[in-house]
C-alpha cells in the first residue's frame, strides 16, 4: 500500500469516527453506588448538540419504572459537572441513567433521542453519607469560604476523615462523627494569599467508602502579574515577611444552654504569614464571665492551623440572660479577624423528686381517728357476749327451781 492509500484510509477512519461519535458522553466517579450515596460525574457535549441541559432532563429507570433525580449542574469550560443523591429505591439492580430527548445534528439533520448509560444501585449494610455540594466552584476574590453538608440517612453512625491535598485550603474539622439520621455542616476556607493553582481536591473517607470533591478556583492573579506585584511590594516595603493574614475558619457561634449546663468546642485558627508568629486570642470583656479559652497566646508556624478549645459555663454558675461579644485574633497589636458570640442562658427548673418532707411531732388533736367500722364491730361483739351471759344466768336459775 503506497503513501496516498495510507493517507486516504487515515482520513476515512477519522471521518467515520467523527460521524459515529456519540453526541454526549458521561464520566461517573464510579459505577456502583448505594442507596443514599451521592453520584458524581461530568458530561461532555459534542459540537453536534443543539440543546441546553437542564436539571429536569434526567431520570433513572429500571423495568420501565422511572424515578426523577433532578441533579445539580455546574458548567465549567467544556464540561458540565453534576451530582445527585441516589433515592432509596424499591429494587436493587443496574439502572438506566437517562438524559431525555437530547437534540443533536447528524448528517445535517436534527435528531431528538434519549442518551442512556448504566449505573448499579444497591442497599448498603453499613453507614452511607450524602454530601452537598459535591463540586465546589468559587471566585477567590469574591468569596473564599464554603460549607459542605454531610447527611447520614442510614441507620449507622459514620466517622469521617477529611484530607486536604494542598496547603492553601483548610477545614474547620478534619475528623468528626455524623450520627444516624443527623446532618453535619463543616466550614472550609481557601486562602487568597496562598492559593497558587486553579484546582484542588478534598478527600472524604468514612468506613470503606469515600468521596473526591473537586474545588475549582477562579479569579487567580496571572503569574506575570503576580511577580510584578511581589516586586512592587519589595520596593515599597522593607520587611516583606510582614505580609500575611490570620483568620478564624468558623464564622461565629450562637449557643443556648441552661444555667446548670456546660458546653465545649473549638475554633480553628490559620496563620497565613510566611513566618512563625505569636498569635493572641482576645475575648471581649462581656464574655469573660462565661467563656474560658485553652490558650490566649500561642506560637504558630508559617501557614499552620491550630485548634483553640472553648469552654462555656464550665463552673455552671452564671446567671440567666443573653451574653453577646466577640473573639478576635491579634498580632503586633493589629486585629486581623473577629467572630461574634451569642450565648443564651436560660433558667432551668429543678425538680427534686427525692426530697423528704420534714417530720413534724403530731399533737393529740391531730392524731388520725380510728376506723368507725372497727368500733361498731367491737360494740356488737361485746353486746353479744353480755346477752349470752344473761341468757346463761337465767337458764341456771330456772334449773335450780325445778
Amino acid at each position: 500500500m503506497n503513501l496516498k492509500s495510507l493517507i486516504f484510509v487515515f482520513f476515512i477512519l477519522v471521518f467515520s469516527f467523527s460521524v459515529f461519535a456519540e453526541p454526549l458522553s458521561v464520566e461517573f466517579s464510579k459505577n456502583n453506588y448505594f442507596f443514599g450515596e451521592t453520584v458524581q460525574g461530568k458530561i461532555f457535549l459534542d459540537d453536534s448538540v443543539d440543546d441546553e441541559l437542564k436539571s429536569n432532563d434526567f431520570h433513572i429507570s429500571l423495568n420501565d419504572s422511572i424515578t426523577n433525580i433532578y441533579p445539580s449542574l455546574i458548567e465549567l469550560d467544556e464540561y458540565i459537572y453534576f451530582y445527585f443523591n441516589v433515592p432509596y429505591l424499591s429494587e436493587e439492580g443496574i439502572y438506566d441513567f437517562v438524559v431525555e430527548d437530547l437534540i443533536y445534528e447528524e448528517f445535517g439533520i436534527l435528531k431528538e433521542e434519549d442518551q442512556i448509560f448504566n449505573l448499579n444501585f444497591n442497599q448498603a449494610s453499613s453507614a452511607v453519607l450524602s454530601i452537598s455540594p459535591a463540586f465546589i466552584q468559587l471566585n477567590i476574590n469574591e468569596n473564599n469560604r464554603f460549607n459542605i453538608e454531610f447527611d447520614n440517612p442510614s441507620s449507622s453512625d459514620a466517622v469521617v476523615d477529611i484530607s486536604l491535598l494542598d496547603n492553601f485550603i483548610f477545614s474547620a474539622e478534619d475528623n468528626f462523627l455524623v450520627r444516624s439520621g443527623k446532618v453535619k455542616i463543616v466550614e472550609f476556607y481557601v486562602s487568597p494569599l496562598l492559593t497558587n493553582k486553579n484546582e484542588t481536591n478534598i478527600d472524604i473517607n468514612y468506613g470503606s467508602l469515600s468521596y473526591f470533591i473537586p474545588v475549582l478556583v477562579e479569579g487567580l492573579v496571572e503569574e506575570s502579574e503576580s511577580e510584578e506585584n511581589v516586586s512592587s511590594e519589595i520596593n515599597e516595603t522593607e520587611d516583606v515577611e510582614e505580609q500575611g493574614n490570620i483568620v478564624f475558619l468558623q464564622k461565629g457561634f450562637n449557643i443556648s444552654i441552661g444555667t446548670n449546663q456546660a458546653e465545649s468546642g473549638f475554633v480553628k485558627i490559620v496563620n497565613e504569614f510566611n513566618q512563625s508568629i505569636e498569635i493572641e486570642v482576645i475575648l471581649s470583656e462581656n464574655l469573660e464571665s462565661i467563656i474560658d479559652l485553652e490558650f490566649e497566646k500561642k506560637m504558630f508556624n508559617n501557614f499552620e492551623s491550630k485548634k483553640n478549645y472553648i469552654y462555656v459555663n464550665e463552673n455552671k454558675n452564671v446567671e440567666s440572660g443573653v451574653y453577646e461579644g466577640s473573639l478576635s485574633l491579634s498580632y503586633n497589636d493589629s486585629v486581623y479577624d473577629t467572630i461574634p458570640f451569642i450565648i443564651s442562658v436560660f433558667e432551668e427548673e429543678v425538680e427534686d423528686n427525692n426530697t423528704i418532707p420534714p417530720k413534724e411531732r403530731p399533737d393529740i388533736e391531730d392524731e388520725k381517728p380510728r376506723d368507725k367500722k372497727f368500733d361498731i364491730l367491737i360494740g356488737i361483739l361485746i353486746f353479744v357476749l353480755i346477752l349470752g351471759f344473761a341468757i346463761f344466768l337465767k337458764y341456771k336459775k330456772e334449773e335450780k327451781r325445778n
